[in-house]
């Protein structure tokens, strides 16, 4: 879901009446959203998948040898691994 820009500029005003115990609050809920989608997003992978991720200028191709909860181990030519986020990887076939 994006933000409109209604919504940013109220986001901004909400921010700036904070106090450090609302920002702390906020940070909180950030890091249980952002850990909930990592979850949900590593959850579409199993070991054996064939999938390709970018790194720099090259496409990268390998086989899921382990799915963590933020990470997802790939292997790849010349027994070199990835720890790769899932958000990065596509599924081959």
């Amino acid at each position: 879901m994006a933000l409109t820009t209604t919504q940013k500029q109220k986001l901004t005003m909400l921010f700036t009446d904070m106090d450090r115990k609302d920002l702390n609050l906020v940070a909180d809920l950030h890091k249980q959203t952002s850990r909930f989608l990592s979850r949900n997003e590593a959850s579409k992978f199993v070991i054996g998948d064939e999938v390709e991720f970018t790194s720099g200028s090259s496409l990268v191709r390998g086989i899921v040898e382990k799915v963590n909860v933020k990470t997802i181990n790939v292997s790849v030519e010349f027994g070199r691994n990835w720890r790769v986020s899932p958000s990065l990887l596509t599924k081959i076939a």
